[in-house]
């Protein structure tokens, strides 16, 4: 029996400073809230601390005379107004453009025929990927050149090697 009075007495004791743990932690809580009050300007902020957390609170309160009370909160950071994406499609377009004018300027470079010229020009992106051909001609064309003709892209290729390896 002795010993369960003891150990009431060291849960009580226990109890005891776990309030006053508690106690402190409310005050130095309550020590990291401030207001500042100045002509109807009332800001106040916060800090709490916990395991592994941190949270900080503001609150802006105005009031213009009697009766009138207004809560601001917080605004959004303006931006420039231009979405990025409506940027990323402008920075496409331009790209878009660009290309399709150099090709049509080199068009007569290519061994299409010039009635294709505005279809082409305008049809590229689409053609493009999937026809070897028609890149070959696209990209000597925007640079300028006259590129090889079909089907002998090899040949132009193996005489080159033989050129080098004669060297």
């Amino acid at each position: 029996m002795l010993a369960h009075v003891q150990m009431d007495r060291d849960m009580s004791s226990m109890m005891g400073q776990a309030r006053q743990a508690e106690a402190q932690a409310r005050a130095q809580a309550d020590a990291l809230w401030y207001d500042v009050n100045n002509d109807g300007i009332r800001i106040r902020r916060g800090e709490e601390q916990g395991m592994g957390s941190y949270r900080y609170y503001e609150s802006i309160s105005i009031s213009s005379g009697p009766g009138h009370y207004v809560s601001m909160q917080q605004q959004p950071v303006p931006t420039t107004g231009v979405s990025p994406l409506v940027f990323v499609a402008a920075m496409l377009a331009g790209a878009y453009a660009v290309l399709a004018a150099a090709f049509a300027k080199n068009f007569n470079l290519t061994i299409y025929s010039p009635k294709y010229r505005p279809w082409m020009s305008l049809a590229w992106p689409f053609i493009l990927p999937f026809n070897k051909s028609f890149r070959t001609q696209f990209l000597a064309a925007i640079k300028g050149q006259r590129p090889p003709l079909p089907g002998r892209e090899d040949q132009q290729e193996q005489q080159q090697q033989q050129q080098q390896g004669d060297l």
